[in-house]
């Protein structure tokens, strides 16, 4: 869950996140970037952990500085494959084609979310903050 999440998720915009969200689990390629992920991190030494969701690393009971080693070996496996970004451009994808036909009631709620936040900004510049 993100920050948020709470005030989208029975909105068009929660649906589209969430759609978008299960989309993105389920294409290849995001397969293919936690197999190479996985690949490099057992590379490491490192054992996964699904008790931190599915991309986690067991940081195991040791040192604080072993445990920041382990942390730093996870961080560069997922810099080597563009893990962050790389989710991210697919999400985005499949965010694009979900809104694309929804794009009016979108175009609606951006304009009432901005109409509450110019009243919003009159009353603290009526009353103080």
């Amino acid at each position: 869950m993100t920050p948020g999440w709470a005030a989208t998720a029975n909105t068009v915009v929660g649906e589209l996140s969430d759609q978008a969200s299960r989309l993105t689990y389920q294409d290849p390629e995001y397969r293919q970037i936690n197999s190479q992920w996985l690949e490099c991190i057992k590379g490491e030494g490192l054992t996964p952990d699904p008790g931190y969701g599915e991309w986690g690393v067991s940081m195991g009971n040791g040192s604080k500085e072993q445990q920041i080693r382990d942390a730093v070996k996870d961080v560069r496996c997922k810099q080597k494959f563009s893990v962050m970004q790389r989710l991210s451009d697919i999400e985005a994808q499949y965010q694009a084609a979900l809104m694309a036909p929804k794009e009016a009631q979108l175009a609606e709620l951006a304009k009432t979310k901005q109409g509450a936040l110019t009243r919003a900004r009159k009353v603290l510049a009526e009353h103080g903050a």
